[in-house]
């Protein structure tokens, strides 16, 4: 619940186009994407979880590590 609304008032902040106040870089988004997607493969161990649980949360990971790394690539894409 917590990283639920933590991620919706990351967005409300961020200055981009879903951005309401428009505070913070988008880097700075996009790096705490990349903290919070790799804190999702520490959960599981940190909490004794197991079997469908640990996927769920290894699918999160991966799934935010990519959406990152996508945005991270095009940003290096367009200085090139």
């Amino acid at each position: 619940m917590l990283t639920g609304v933590a991620t919706f008032l990351l967005t409300l902040l961020t200055d981009h186009h879903l951005g309401v106040f428009r505070v913070l870089p988008y880097d700075l988004h996009l790096t705490v994407d990349g903290i919070v997607g790799a804190v999702f493969v520490s959960v599981p161990l940190a909490l004794g979880f197991s079997g469908i649980e640990v996927w769920y949360y290894v699918a999160l990971c991966l799934t935010v590590l990519a959406v990152v790394g996508m945005h991270k690539g095009e940003e290096i894409a367009a200085m090139a």
